[in-house]
C-alpha cells in the first residue's frame, strides 16, 4: 500500500507540473503565433533567432495545446490549438500532390517538401487531437486525408512504411526502414479512431500492429530491433542496428493502452515482454536512470545516453502497467526515474525540462515536450482510473 500511495502522489505532482509549468511556458512562448509555431527556445524560455517548423514540431504543438485545454478548461489553449491546426491543415499541405511538406519557415515558404512518414505521423495526431477539443471536423478530414496519403504512397509492400520519399512521392528511399515512423502511425491511428472520431481508423490501427507483433517482436519476452534492412530483417550492430529502450517503454504503454481500447488482449504478453526487456537493460540501477541504445544483444553501446524523452516513455509505461495492469511492483521503478528527472532535468529556475544533461535549452524542432505533456495526460488519466 505504500508504493500505492507513493505512486499517486507522484500522479499528482505530474499532473500539477504539466498544468503549472510546462504547459503554460509553452502558451507564453509560442501560442499566439498565426503561423507556424517557433521551436527553438532557450533557457529562459525565449526565441532563438534561427527558426524552422516542421510538420513534426507543429502537430506535437497541436496535440500539447489540445492537452492543455483538456487538463485545464483554459480557453487560450484551445484557441492556440486551433490556430496551430489551421496552420498545420492549410499551410504545410501540397496543393499539387497531395500530402504534407515536411518544414516550412515562419513566413510560410517551403524549405523541405520531403514527404515523410513520421512527419505525416504527427499530421494525423495533432489534427485528430484538434478535432477533439474544437469539434471542428476539417481537423478529422485532414487527419484523414493525411493517413490515406501514406496509404497510397508511402507504405511498404513489404511491410511497415518507407521513411520519406520526394515530394512527388517518388524514389530512391534510404537504404533502411525503421520502426519508429510506424510506432507513431501506430499511435497517431489510436488518436484518429479515439479523438478524431474515425472507426475506419481501427482496422489499419489493428493491421500495423499486427505487423509489429507478430511480424517483428514474433514471440513475447524478445525486444524490438530499431532498424532494419530493406527486407525488415533487423540491421546488423555494424551497420547501425541496436535495441532503442525508449521504444520499447513506449511500445509497453502503446500497446496496452490499445488493449484499454478494444484492440487485441492478446498482444500484451508482447507488451509485458518488452516492458521487462527495458527494465532488465536500460535501467541505471544507481541513478534510477534509463540509458539507450543498447546493442542487439543487450549490451551496452558507447553511445548509451540518458536522454529526456527516454525517461518519460519509461515513467509513463511504468506508472500503465503499476495501475492498469496491477503490476504495482512496478512503482518503485518509477519512482526512481521520476525522482532522476526532477533531480537532473526539470529546470528548478526558469521551469521545464532541459533538452540534455549537456543542453540547457527548453526547445527544438524535435523537443516541444510533447512527450512530457504526454506524461502528465496519463497520469492524470490513470488517478481517474484508481478512483
Amino acid at each position: 500500500m505504500p508504493n500505492a500511495q507513493r505512486l499517486a502522489d507522484d500522479l499528482r505532482w505530474l499532473v500539477g507540473h504539466g498544468t503549472h509549468d510546462v504547459l503554460p511556458h509553452w502558451l507564453a512562448t509560442v501560442g499566439a503565433a498565426s503561423g507556424p509555431f517557433a521551436t527553438r527556445v532557450d533557457r529562459q524560455w525565449k526565441l532563438r533567432p534561427d527558426q524552422v517548423a516542421t510538420i513534426v514540431s507543429q502537430g506535437r504543438l497541436v496535440y500539447d495545446f489540445a492537452a492543455g485545454a483538456r487538463l485545464t478548461g483554459d480557453s487560450s489553449y484551445l484557441e492556440a490549438c486551433r490556430r496551430g491546426a489551421e496552420v498545420l491543415l492549410d499551410g504545410f499541405s501540397d496543393p499539387d500532390h497531395g500530402g504534407w511538406f515536411y518544414a516550412l519557415d515562419l513566413g510560410g515558404e517551403v524549405v523541405d517538401d520531403r514527404k515523410d512518414a513520421y512527419g505525416h505521423a504527427f499530421v494525423i495526431f495533432g489534427l485528430s487531437h484538434a478535432h477533439e477539443v474544437t469539434g471542428d471536423g476539417r481537423f478529422s478530414d485532414g487527419a484523414s486525408s493525411a493517413w490515406q496519403a501514406v496509404k497510397d504512397h508511402l507504405v511498404d509492400p513489404a511491410g511497415g512504411v518507407v521513411t520519406h520519399l520526394s515530394r512527388e512521392f517518388a524514389g530512391p528511399t534510404d537504404g533502411h526502414r525503421s520502426q519508429n515512423p510506424v510506432m507513431h502511425l501506430f499511435e497517431a491511428l489510436l488518436a484518429l479512431w479515439q479523438a478524431g472520431g474515425r472507426e475506419e481508423a481501427r482496422a489499419d490501427a489493428l493491421a500495423l500492429g499486427r505487423f509489429v507483433v507478430e511480424g517483428l517482436i514474433e514471440r513475447p519476452g524478445n525486444p524490438l530491433p530499431e532498424l532494419y534492412t530493406p527486407t525488415w530483417t533487423p540491421l546488423p550492430e555494424p551497420l547501425g542496428g541496436r535495441i532503442d529502450i525508449g521504444h520499447q517503454f513506449e511500445w509497453a504503454y502503446l500497446l496496452s493502452r490499445a488493449a484499454e481500447i478494444g484492440l487485441p488482449s492478446d498482444w500484451l504478453p508482447y507488451a509485458e515482454g518488452l516492458l521487462d526487456y527495458a527494465v532488465a537493460h536500460g535501467l541505471h540501477g544507481r541513478t534510477g536512470a534509463i540509458v539507450s541504445p543498447v546493442g542487439l544483444s543487450g549490451d551496452g553501446l558507447p553511445s548509451s545516453r540518458r536522454g529526456w524523452w527516454e525517461q518519460c516513455e519509461a515513467i509513463r509505461a511504468l506508472a500503465n502497467w503499476a495501475v492498469v495492469r496491477d503490476r504495482i511492483e512496478l512503482a518503485a521503478t518509477f519512482e526512481g526515474v521520476l525522482r532522476y528527472v526532477q533531480d537532473s532535468f526539470v529546470d528548478p529556475v526558469y521551469g521545464g525540462w532541459y533538452a540534455a544533461l549537456d543542453d540547457d535549452s527548453k526547445g527544438s524542432e524535435w523537443k516541444l515536450d510533447y512527450h512530457v505533456v504526454a506524461l502528465c495526460e496519463e497520469a492524470a488519466r490513470l488517478l481517474r482510473h484508481s478512483q
